[in-house]
């Protein structure tokens, strides 16, 4: 979390300091989010029909998605507000770590991770946000007329 409120948003006149900054937020964040997963479970059973290069490009899409769009509303969303780390549950490879963060015009939102544990490594499988997840479900439908017609490759990058 706070990788990516230290996040700031790409323009012209961000110092050289900042972009590294940028990248170093950047490296945390996509180590700790399961990226590739997500673009598995999004693509669904389009994952096994394209190739390799296929499949890894879709995981840098999703990737330069996160970069140009997720991580700096994050950033402008959490930037100065408050965040309680109100409890964590492990149990086995599964964990659940809750929050709270006040917003002043949203108010008190629960944030829940859910982790999962693979190689001694910690990745965050799913974000709920006041009990909503972000189900690759509900991409899939976003995406879905753009997957089944193939031509996600014309997405921006």
């Amino acid at each position: 979390m706070e990788s990516v409120r230290s996040y700031k948003k790409e323009t012209p006149t961000l110092s050289a300091q900042e972009r590294t900054a940028n990248v170093q937020a950047q490296k945390v964040a996509e180590e700790t989010l399961a990226i590739q997963d997500l673009a598995k479970n999004v693509l669904g059973a389009q994952w096994e029909k394209i190739g390799a290069n296929e499949q890894k490009n879709f995981t840098q899409l999703l990737v330069n998605l996160f970069q140009k769009v997720a991580y700096p509303k994050s950033a402008e969303f959490f930037g100065d507000l408050r965040i309680d780390y109100t409890n964590e549950r492990i149990a086995g490879s599964e964990a659940v770590v809750e929050t709270t963060v006040s917003h002043p015009k949203e108010g008190q939102v629960a944030i829940e991770y859910q982790l999962h544990q693979a190689q001694g490594k910690w990745t965050i499988s799913d974000v709920l946000l006041d009990g909503v997840s972000m189900d690759p479900e509900d991409a899939r439908a976003i995406l879905d007329p753009t997957l089944h017609l193939r031509t996600w490759k014309v997405l921006p990058r």
